[in-house]
């Protein structure tokens, strides 16, 4: 009987976890993919209070630990693009933008784009984590990310130069004359 009855409690336990963001996703995925509401599309009109609804279905949606990871990731990038949109609006969202590009890089860490962003938004003051960034640009341009084979001449040179600024900020000033001197022997980086 105990047996029986811990069977019906697991399943009880196992569909309110595969149903507990139902109604989220429901939210979620239209709001990321509709030609309405996405933040993928850059002449599309923001409503914030729509987006508002739309990015907390997401985070709700983020908390399913079994979320495959290509949905995380894609979820993920739309809040990212979600946060620099409404950054271009004069909204104050620097610190979610930097915990969006983040997890981004985190989840891939081969990336480049990623990687460099990642150090360039914890630069922002509002953010203000210059230890995220020294390591983040430090993986663009010499770490896993640098092997990114969609790298330009120009990417390695911006990134370099938002690198120095980040050990700068860190208070490495050593490390950062060293990494201004190989900006000037590469300028103008062709």
């Amino acid at each position: 009987m105990v047996q029986v009855l811990l069977l019906i409690f697991a399943a009880v336990i196992a569909t309110t976890y595969s149903q507990r963001n139902e109604k989220e996703e429901k939210i979620c995925q239209p709001f990321l993919t509709s030609k309405h509401s996405s933040p993928l599309l850059p002449e599309l009109k923001r409503n914030l209070r729509i987006d508002e609804e739309g990015e907390f279905a997401c985070e709700l949606v983020l908390q399913d630990r079994f979320l495959p990871a290509q949905i995380r990731f894609t979820i993920h990038e739309g809040l990212y693009m979600l946060a620099l949109r409404h950054i271009s609006l004069g909204l104050q969202r620097q610190d979610t933008l930097s915990r969006h590009v983040r997890i981004l890089g985190q989840m891939l860490p081969s990336s480049f784009k990623y990687a460099y962003l990642g150090g360039l938004f914890s630069m922002d003051p509002a953010v203000a984590d210059s230890t995220y960034a020294v390591n983040s640009l430090y993986r663009a341009l010499y770490g896993e990310a640098s092997n990114d084979t969609s790298i330009t001449k120009e990417d390695t040179h911006m990134a370099r130069v938002e690198y120095t600024k980040a050990l700068s900020l860190a208070g490495n000033y050593s490390t950062a004359a060293i990494e201004a001197t190989k900006l000037l022997e590469t300028f103008p980086f062709v």
